[in-house]
C-alpha cells in the first residue's frame, strides 16, 4: 500500500533533510588532514542535537556513531575510531537524523587534501547516479582514484543497502575453473 504524505508532512520531511544537508557541509570543514574520524562523528552528533534532533544511525542495531565514515577502499557504512586521515584519503560520510518525527538520509564522498576543496566541491552522488553521464564518471573517478590513491585498487562494484549480490560468486576450490 503506498500511502501519500500530506503537505505537512513533506514539509516535515524536507526539514529533516535539509538538516542532514547542513551537518554534511559543515562537516566539510573538518576533512583535512590530522583529523580523526571520530572528531568527526561527534562534531556530527552535536550538530545535530543543537538543532533539536536524533541520530538516526545511534544505536540502530548497536550501531555506535551518529555518522558512517569509510576511508579509501572501505565501502559503506564504516565505524567513526581514532583513524587520522591523510592527504589524498577519499572519505565518504552517510549519516541520517530524525526530526519532527520525520527521517532524513544522505551520504557524500569527499577528497581529503588531494584537490581544492572549492574547485571540486563534493564529489557526492557520482557513483550510481544512473544514465550515461552516471556511468561516464564513475567510470573516470574510478580510473582516478586507482591510479592516485595510496590504496591499491578501488572496487567499482555496487555495494551496500539496496545493491544486487555480485554476479558471479567465487569458486569452490574443490570444483575445477571453467
Amino acid at each position: 500500500m503506498i500511502v501519500c504524505k500530506s503537505a505537512a508532512e513533506l514539509e516535515k520531511m524536507r526539514a529533516a533533510n535539509q538538516l542532514v544537508a547542513r551537518v554534511l557541509e559543515a562537516l566539510r570543514a573538518l576533512v583535512v588532514p590530522g583529523t580523526t574520524t571520530a572528531s568527526i562523528d561527534a562534531e556530527a552528533e552535536r550538530l545535530v542535537r543543537d538543532a533539536g534532533a536524533e541520530p538516526a544511525f545511534k544505536g540502530y542495531r548497536g550501531f555506535p556513531a551518529t555518522v558512517c565514515a569509510s576511508v579509501n577502499h572501505e565501502v559503506v557504512h564504516g565505524i567513526p575510531g581514532p583513524r587520522v586521515l591523510r592527504e589524498g584519503d577519499i572519505l565518504s560520510l552517510d549519516m541520517g537524523v530524525k526530526l519532527g518525527g520525520f527521517y532524513g538520509d544522505c551520504a557524500v564522498t569527499l577528497p581529503v587534501d588531494l584537490f581544492p576543496a572549492t574547485a571540486l566541491g563534493s564529489v557526492q552522488g557520482l557513483i550510481g547516479m544512473g544514465g550515461s553521464l552516471g556511468g561516464m564518471i564513475s567510470t573516470g573517478l574510478v580510473a582516478t582514484i586507482t591510479r592516485t590513491a595510496p590504496v591499491g585498487p578501488i572496487t567499482a562494484t555496487p555495494s551496500g543497502r539496496g545493491s544486487p549480490p555480485p554476479r558471479s560468486s567465487p569458486r569452490r576450490r574443490d570444483r575445477p575453473a571453467p
